[in-house]
């Protein structure tokens, strides 16, 4: 069986997903990915982790050696190449830069806020590996900083002065509970509570 490293960062960072997604992986070791940043962007069904270049940064990691039908697993569940790229990136490790596949979403996304749960996962993984949990943080910070002036497409809201379905409206900041607020086109300002209301970005 062919092997390779692969990078992950995300959620293929729990030991439990990659049991289901990559049934032949094997947990390898960690280690850190230099001049790259953590951030969150999406699509319309939802937000999720990527890195993208930056000096002076790096990201955290767990490193895998995955078998080719892994890969072509991976593909799939990524997106790949629509949603995500792949590269072949250094990685630093206890035992030296080893080289691993990484996938990495198409940087013209959109900035956005990941779901709760998706989060929370990753925190609990940050936490298991010991990874400093401030990089994390400041991703999810950056991630909600960028995401003003996004344009959002409401889908339902469980709320008597919601605006109609279908109304489009410009984000204008997301606080710290995760509330996106919003500039509704009909001149509302309702906020959008994630995993309580739906919506999706304007591509």
């Amino acid at each position: 069986m062919n092997e390779r490293f692969y990078i992950a960062y995300g959620s293929n960072m729990s030991e439990v997903q990659m049991e289901q997604r990559c049934p032949d992986a094997v947990l390898w070791r960690t280690g850190k990915v230099n001049g790259y940043e953590l951030l969150f962007k999406g699509s319309l069904t939802g937000c999720y982790a990527t890195i993208e270049k930056k000096d002076d940064a790096f990201v955290p990691v767990v490193i895998w050696c995955i078998s080719q039908a892994d890969e072509r697993r991976l593909d799939v569940y990524e997106g790949f190449p629509k949603f995500y790229y792949k590269k072949t990136i250094p990685v630093e490790t206890d035992k030296g830069i080893i080289r691993g596949l990484v996938y990495i979403m198409h940087e013209d996304r959109k900035f956005g806020e990941p779901i709760d749960w998706y989060y929370q996962n990753m925190e609990r993984d940050y936490r298991k590996f010991g990874f400093d949990l401030s990089i994390l943080r400041k991703g999810l910070t950056e991630s909600r900083v960028r995401t003003k002036g996004a344009r959002v497409r409401l889908i339902s809201m469980d709320d008597v002065q919601a605006p109609p379905a279908g109304t489009e409206g410009t984000v204008q900041y997301v606080d710290d509970t995760g509330t996106i607020h919003v500039q509704w086109d009909t001149g509302g300002s309702l906020g959008l509570v994630p995993g309580a209301d739906e919506w999706e970005l304007v591509e």
